[in-house]
């Protein structure tokens, strides 16, 4: 709370340090072996992946877009409030996307997707 540095700019240089890490691990990744490719990661084929398919682009933007969007919120909320605040914003995230698998599950018509409610579920 006490720094000069706006939601956006925080979100931002997580991003940043996201990416950079990332790119190093999915580095070191591409040289262990494994079953993808010959490695435990492919991130080459993954892009390969990604430039052929339209709706796999469309997915992976939806995805990005939609995890910026929480950080900024979140970043946004614990400067605005506190970060038990933000902490509550992350539990009800985790209730919501267990919902969301339920309705997926249960009311899609193809038990494929989602999660079923079992004994664990509690």
């Amino acid at each position: 709370k006490g720094h000069a540095a706006s939601p956006e700019q925080v979100v931002g240089c997580e991003g940043l340090w996201g990416i950079s890490i990332m790119a190093l691990v999915l580095f070191a990744m591409y040289w262990i072996p494994g079953s993808d490719s010959g490695s435990y990661e492919n991130a080459l084929d993954s892009m390969h992946m990604l430039g052929g398919s339209a709706s796999l682009r469309v997915w992976v933007l939806v995805y990005m877009l939609s995890c910026s969007a929480f950080n900024l919120l979140g970043v946004a909320i614990a400067g605005r409030l506190s970060a038990l605040h933000r902490t509550l914003n992350d539990a009800i995230r985790i209730a919501l996307v267990w919902a969301v698998l339920l309705v997926t599950y249960y009311a899609g018509g193809d038990e494929t997707y989602g999660a079923p409610w079992t004994p664990h579920s509690w």
